[in-house]
């Protein structure tokens, strides 16, 4: 006869405990793991948008043109260095002037195609180093067409990067609301339409 325990049989009982045991064993060794994993290269990288607007100072025909403005903060949380290779920007719905300028600091550029901005560096001797827990600050001033509507636009930023320990190329995917009522955007009123 086979001894019975809380109306189970023992070696049903016993069976059931070492499965337990191996699923608690698993899994404390994959939390682990994954904080071993932390502790040594740190937490992946984030952007923030410390700030947004718009501003019509310096814009050739204001009367048409404004400034979008934004400034991306890349932060690099891990314990080594990391390389900044640039970031798009898409505006979905605003329509922006086809230039190509140089941004702050002087070895980056910008250039827009359709509703998205490129903000790059000249050369790859100027592509910037970011060290373990610090940051870059991107200011990114572009001209885009007014609308009597305002900008309402979920704004969607890919950052890239280039990750040494992993030998790749990746990307840093988010997106902001960017919401300026037309009310609010400095300088002449867009012409209404009758």
């Amino acid at each position: 006869m086979t001894p019975i325990l809380f109306g189970i049989e023992l070696p049903f009982l016993a069976l059931l405990f070492q499965a337990f045991s191996a699923v608690t064993g698993a899994v404390l060794a994959m939390a682990g793991s994954v904080i071993a994993y932390r502790h040594a290269y740190g937490a992946a990288p984030i952007f923030l948008v410390s700030s947004y607007g718009v501003s019509s100072a310096g814009v050739k025909e204001p009367e048409i043109y404004s400034d979008i403005t934004m400034t991306i903060e890349f932060w690099n949380r891990r314990k080594y260095p990391l390389v900044l290779k640039g970031a798009f920007i898409t505006f979905p719905g605003v329509e922006f002037k086809q230039v190509y300028r140089y941004g702050k600091p002087q070895e980056t550029a910008m250039y827009s195609e359709d509703s998205t901005i490129y903000f790059g560096f000249r050369s790859k001797e100027q592509q910037v180093k970011v060290d373990p827990a610090s940051h870059y600050s991107m200011e990114i001033t572009f001209p885009f067409k007014r609308s009597e509507n305002g900008i309402h636009s979920n704004t969607k930023v890919v950052i890239h990067y280039f990750d040494p320990i992993s030998n790749k190329l990746k990307k840093l995917n988010g997106a902001h609301p960017f919401n300026i009522e037309a009310d609010d955007m400095p300088g002449v009123p867009p012409p209404k339409e009758n």
